[in-house]
């Protein structure tokens, strides 16, 4: 009786599996990028003091995320950049090409103590812009 049991419910399982269907889910390629850049960027600094905020698409169509620090991080840029930071106002965007050139031109807007949003096609000609920005 426990082999027939037994039996049954293995039965049952092989059943549900086979009809269950796995979809492969569709990823934004922007997402992607945004991601692959955080990646860059937990090679500067500690994961937990990245903070990524992705904002949805405008009506040109342009998706854009934001990146700032936050504690032990931004304490020590702060300290570390304040005469540098005197001069640098917000600039205009920079354009990007991959993970390793915009996590660069983030990590130069983040190092100056400014915030850092990147764009996919805000500057003039190209598909990633980076904008080094004002904390809000």
């Amino acid at each position: 009786m426990k082999n027939s049991i037994l039996l049954i419910v293995t039965f049952c399982l092989c059943s549900c599996l086979q009809n269950r269907v796995d979809e492969p889910g569709i990823q934004d390629p922007f997402v992607e990028k945004t991601l692959a850049i955080f990646e860059e960027l937990s090679e500067y600094y500690p994961p937990k003091d990245i903070v990524m905020l992705l904002s949805e698409v405008d009506t040109e169509g342009y998706q854009t995320a934001t990146f700032r620090l936050r504690g032990e991080t931004k304490k020590a840029i702060e300290l570390g950049s304040f005469v540098e930071r005197q001069g640098s106002n917000q600039r205009d965007g920079t354009t990007c090409h991959n993970r390793f050139e915009c996590g660069r031109e983030i990590k130069e807007c983040l190092d100056n103590g400014v915030d850092a949003v990147i764009s996919n096609g805000a500057c003039e000609d190209s598909a990633w812009c980076v904008t080094c920005i004002e904390p809000s």
